[in-house]
Formats: structure tokens, C-alpha cells, sequence
């Protein structure tokens, strides 16, 4: 990756967006770029936009580079004499007229970069090279990031972390009743806070929330994802009423007393820890035994980035749990599905011959392989008519009817992956170029559960290109 970029530097390319999972070790690489900037004498600024990520890349550049980090946010002294600067956005667009000229500049959680506080400090260094290092280079509104960097560079994949032991194995378990999204507006590309709040009340699901850690998670450490802050502090409260040391924290929590209960969560000391848009981002424990998901979320940029938090590898760990409580999987897939990234967002990529259910016995979110193909089977089961009633009769699996009976199977499946009515089928079929034989409209229909007599009307609706209907 270092290579690449440097490749991309050197054709020409200015701003450059460097996209590697959460874990995948972003903060040593734009490290170790540092470094070698050092050496050429160059200065550097790394933003970032809350303190858990300023402290975070603070500490790991300097015992890379072994120099001194200055740290340029409320409440920390100025040291604007040392070369490498880790700056909060928001102090640092009050400070600029401060600040020496910057040569390299690393935007950590460059999928915030869009906003006015990033362009306004970025346009401020026009000669600068910039580095935007991210997990999920999409927006929320799922747009991209084409006119803001001039090049995309993406590392190895989740699986391949997980293959190499750079991060942990998972198990995705799933609530039978999700929580509720109907009705729920929407807003920048994911739902609304306060109408998913009203939707899902507290008192009808924290229940199932400890009942789930208790499942899956019983004596082990988790953060939970909660829709807002009054939720986050309710589901603390009853993990608390049953006898767990929980904790709530959110963005208005006190620094002192924030750095006091993640000392003691490290510590174990508290077994789960709730918040609301605190942790999406920047939680670096690798002891941390799973997730839960207590939020429901359009944003695959957002749902990948909670649950990556569980991910990161430690001794003793030998699996994180992902218990998801509001169907976001359904939603969004999983963790490591293979995603095309392009700076225009992500390429729409369909399952297609899989799909993932939800285990009723065990609740785990299994990935199921559905094997298209002609099985070589000579005859199908098909329903027919005799004396008005109900029948089945073999019939010989041609060539012909190999071709339809598989294209069928295509319709339902694609039904099925997208959630449509079982109209669409028939509608689908009805657009075929050659005309459907009676065969596949009863093995159509008998899938579909339509009453036998469903197929012959069917089989007379298919009319050819020129628009005559045919017999």
C-alpha cells in the first residue's frame, strides 16, 4: 500500500483516498508516510475529529517516528515549533492563522471530509499533498468522494484479514423480532433518531437486549449501539437493575470522566459500555468480546464501522460476537462481503447465489449457497389438472425446459433477495422474448403457492414482440 501511494504521488495524483478496514492498521500506515516525510524535511498535520482518535494517533506516530507530537486542540499546550501536528478540526479552524505551512496532511476518518470545517482547512494549504485514510469511503447519503480526492487506493479485504489472523473470527447472531423501522423517515441517508426512538420504546426492548447479552455474551465485555443518548443511559440502567456493571457515555460526557470509564473498561472492570455515536468510530480495545447492535441503521458506512470495533485480534480471544438486534444484516449484508469501492461510492453488488438467514434454533445469521445450476435430474415435479383436482404428473426435463425451469428459479430467488411480491415473477416472465411453455408457468405457480388453475391463464397473458397475444 505505501508503494501505491507513493506511485500515486509521483504520477501526479495531489489528494489521495486510502481506504483499509477498521483494523487493517491505517493509523501505522499513515505512520510510517509520516516518517518518511520527516526525512525530507517536511511538515505534517494529521486531523482528526474527536479526542479518543487525536490521543490514538498521537501516540502510535511518535513511537514510529520517535519524535515529538504536537497536539493542537482545547486544553493541551501549543508546541508549534515541533514538525508533526495532530489537530482537532474544530480547534483548528480557529487557529490557522497560528499554524506554519503544512507539506503533507493526513485526514484520519476521511469519509468526514466533505464537511465545511475539513474544506476549509484543507483549502487553507493548497500545495500540501493530502492523505484521506478510511475504512469506508462512502457518505452517508451512499455518494463518493470523486472531486474531493483525485485517486482511490484500497487495501486487502476483511476476509483476507481474517484469514491471516490480522483480525478476529465472528459469529453474527440475529433477534427473530427486530426492531421497528416502519414508518421511519429519513434523513442524510439513514433514519431519523427521534422517529426510530418513538418506534422502539425502551421498555419493550431492553429486555431482549440483556436476555441477548446473557445468550451470547454472558461474563464477557460488549459496547452497545443505541438509538439515542436518553437510550443508551436507560439500557445501562437496566443491565444495572440485573446485576451487570454497565456504563453509559456519549459525546457530552466530561473528557475527565470519559477517560476515567474507558480506563476501567480496558481494566474490565465494567462489562458493557453503552453510547450513542461515540463509538462508531476510533474504539481501539482489542480485548473487547463483541457488539450489540440496539440501533437500526441505513448507513453501510455507519454499520461497518460498529461492528468492526469487535474485530481487532487478542490472546484468549478465539471469536467476536455481533449480536444484531434491528436487522441491519437484511439491510446491509455482512461484515465481510465482498464490496467494490470506487470514488464514486460503492458498486452494486448482488447476491447471486446465496443468501443469508437467520438460524431459528441458534439465531446466528447463516450465509445459504443456493446451487443454481441443472442438477442433471431427468424428471420435475409439476402440477397438472385431472377431473378438477389437484395432481402431479412427471414430466421430462428437456433441454427447453432446463432453460425455463432454471430461469425461474432465478425470478424467485431474486424475489426472495429483494423482498418482492410474487407477482413480480409472473411479470418477469410475461417480458420473456420467446414464449414460456405451460410446464413453467405450473412449476412457477406451484413454487408461488397459486392455485393450479394459475398457469393455463398465465400461459394465454404472453404476447410476442409485435403485441399479438399467442395460444
Amino acid at each position: 500500500m505505501l508503494d501505491r501511494i507513493d506511485k500515486a504521488w509521483f504520477s501526479g495524483s495531489r489528494s489521495i483516498l486510502c481506504q483499509l478496514p477498521t483494523g487493517g492498521g491505517k493509523t501505522i500506515v499513515f505512520s510510517t508516510i509520516v516518517h518518511n516525510a520527516l526525512k525530507l524535511g517536511l511538515k505534517c498535520l494529521i486531523l482528526a475529529h474527536r479526542e479518543e482518535l487525536i490521543k490514538q494517533a498521537a501516540d502510535k506516530i511518535e513511537i514510529i517516528t520517535d519524535e515529538p507530537v504536537g497536539i493542537i486542540k482545547a486544553g493541551y499546550p501549543t508546541n508549534y515549533d515541533r514538525d508533526i501536528q495532530v489537530a482537532s478540526v474544530q480547534s483548528l479552524t480557529r487557529r490557522l492563522n497560528h499554524c506554519p505551512k503544512f507539506d503533507l496532511i493526513i485526514v484520519d476518518e476521511a469519509h468526514h471530509s466533505t464537511s465545511t470545517s475539513y474544506r476549509t482547512i484543507l483549502n487553507r494549504f493548497p500545495t500540501a499533498r493530502i492523505l484521506g485514510v478510511t475504512a469506508t469511503p462512502i457518505r452517508l447519503d451512499g455518494k463518493g468522494f470523486r472531486g474531493i480526492f483525485d485517486e482511490l487506493i484500497c487495501g486487502v479485504t476483511v476476509s483476507q484479514l481474517i484469514e491471516t489472523g490480522s483480525l478476529s473470527p465472528y459469529q453474527y447472531f440475529a433477534t427473530e423480532r427486530s426492531m421497528s423501522v416502519e414508518g421511519v423517515g429519513k434523513r442524510q441517508g439513514d433514519f431519523k433518531t427521534e422517529e426510530v426512538a418513538k418506534a422502539n420504546p425502551v421498555a419493550g426492548l431492553a429486555g431482549d437486549i440483556v436476555k441477548s447479552y446473557r445468550d451470547y455474551l454472558e461474563g464477557k465485555q460488549a459496547v452497545i449501539f443505541c438509538i439515542n443518548v436518553e437510550h443508551s443511559i436507560a439500557i445501562a440502567a437496566h443491565f444495572k437493575a440485573a446485576g451487570i456493571i454497565a456504563h453509559h457515555l456519549d459525546g457530552n460526557t466530561p473528557s475527565g470522566e470519559r477517560a476515567d470509564v474507558m480506563t476501567h473498561f480496558r481494566d474490565k472492570q465494567i462489562q458493557v459500555l453503552t453510547n450513542c455515536a461515540l463509538f462508531d468510530e476510533g474504539l481501539d480495545i482489542p480485548s473487547l468480546d463483541g457488539v450489540i447492535l440496539a440501533r437500526p441503521t441505513q448507513s453501510l458506512s455507519r454499520f461497518l464501522q460498529m461492528v468492526g470495533r469487535a474485530l481487532r485480534p487478542c490472546v484468549g480471544k478465539d471469536r467476536a460476537i455481533i449480536i444484531d438486534l434491528a436487522g441491519n444484516y437484511e439491510r446491509l449484508g455482512m461484515l465481510d462481503d465482498v464490496r467494490v469501492w470506487t470514488l464514486d461510492g460503492l458498486e452494486k453488488k448482488q447476491r447471486k447465489q446465496s443468501k443469508l438467514v437467520r438460524n431459528r434454533e441458534t439465531g446466528e445469521v447463516e450465509e445459504i449457497i443456493i446451487d443454481l445450476t441443472p442438477t442433471g435430474t431427468q424428471f420435475i415435479e409439476i402440477v397438472g389438472q385431472s377431473n378438477a383436482k389437484r395432481a402431479t404428473k412427471a414430466v421430462e426435463l428437456t433441454p427447453e425446459l432446463s432453460f425455463w425451469i432454471d430461469r425461474c428459479n432465478r425470478l424467485l430467488f431474486d424475489r426472495e433477495l429483494n423482498d418482492r411480491k410474487p407477482a413480480w415473477c409472473a411479470y418477469r416472465l410475461l417480458e420473456s422474448d420467446t414464449k414460456p411453455p405451460l410446464e413453467a408457468w405450473q412449476y412457477l405457480g406451484k413454487k408461488l403457492g397459486y392455485h393450479h388453475g394459475w398457469s393455463k391463464y398465465k400461459v394465454n397473458e404472453w404476447q410476442s414482440p409485435t403485441g399479438h397475444l399467442l395460444n
